[in-house]
């Protein structure tokens, strides 16, 4: 039973890997039509998130709110951390440089997190999620989508097949909405076989899990050009500001939650997405910096952990 499961995971893993390069390659290829932000940020961003957004869907139309908030915001602390903590590392390890600079354009992803950050702040002092928080979720979404199509307006196109490109991201992405769904299943039935405590697979394995397309992705686009870490950093985002607004919205919209019984992972969240955007404000993420997400990472765990107990 173990070796198939193992097994089973082994084939998966290789099926992400190879979505996660048909996806970096048709992002590579619209870039030339759309530019960064909108290949990397909306597209790839939407498309990584499509996922999260089936399970809220499901889980809203079945009730489970609470299985819908953690689906929303499952994956921000890991890929704020050893997202970009990995990415760091692996530019550093490519191109010998221990500074990525990020494009200038990158200020549209980070204002319309920024608004979305305080958006959520509001809602957890608040203590609910409501009709008219779910409303004002919407407009840092709103508002990065305007900014997006603005600025693709004003760039100056090289000119790229968009077919291609749209295929390679399509045939990429759309399977991870199933093979995540497997994969992540394989996975809690490994660790279930090696008795894993439920905290364990919650907080550390199944965040891991769910996430593993996006890093191979960023990974991908990295390997490519070093001119793509914007597009990667985009893309980490693009896709997390998607899940703060409009997922949320979709959950607010439905129904008020309270927030409190969720506090500690909420403010866990808002304390990370802070740091993180202090990092990436000069628009620039030396080593040091990636290293140390490492580091909050493994904080964030041991308190969840800690306090899930």
């Amino acid at each position: 039973m173990i070796w198939l499961l193992i097994l089973q995971l082994i084939a998966l893993i290789i099926l992400i890997s190879v979505s996660a390069s048909l996806m970096a390659r048709g992002t590579e290829e619209l870039e030339k039509t759309f530019g960064k932000g909108i290949a990397g940020g909306l597209i790839l961003g939407f498309i990584n998130s499509l996922p999260e957004t089936i399970i809220v869907l499901f889980a809203v139309l079945n009730g489970s709110y609470d299985i819908a908030l953690g689906s929303a915001l499952g994956g921000n602390i890991l890929l704020f951390t050893l997202g970009i903590g990995f990415v760091s590392i692996l530019y550093y390890a490519k191109y010998k440089s221990g500074t990525i600079s990020l494009d200038k354009d990158i200020n549209i992803e980070y204002n319309s997190f920024l608004m979305a950050l305080v958006i959520f702040i509001v809602a957890i002092i608040y203590g609910r999620l409501n009709y008219y928080i779910a409303i004002f979720l919407l407009s840092p979404y709103v508002y990065y989508v305007y900014r997006r199509y603005k600025n693709y307006r004003s760039e100056i196109k090289i000119g790229g097949n968009t077919i291609r490109g749209l295929t390679y991201v399509l045939a990429g992405g759309l399977p991870l909405i199933f093979i995540s769904k497997y994969f992540i299943t394989t996975i809690i039935d490994v660790a279930t076989i090696f008795k894993m405590s439920p905290i364990l697979l919650a907080v550390l394995i199944t965040p891991i899990a769910a996430e593993l397309e996006e890093n191979l992705t960023a990974i991908k686009l990295i390997l490519d050009s070093p001119s793509s870490a914007t597009t990667a950093l985009m893309n980490f985002i693009g896709s997390k500001l998607e899940n703060m607004t409009l997922l949320l919205s979709i959950i607010g919209l439905s129904q008020t939650i309270s927030l409190r019984p969720s506090l500690l992972y909420l403010l866990l969240i808002v304390a990370v997405s802070v740091l993180t955007l202090g990092i990436i404000r000069d628009r620039n993420i030396k080593i040091n910096e990636g290293l140390s997400l490492f580091g909050i990472y493994a904080l964030s765990v041991a308190i969840l952990l800690r306090f899930s107990a």
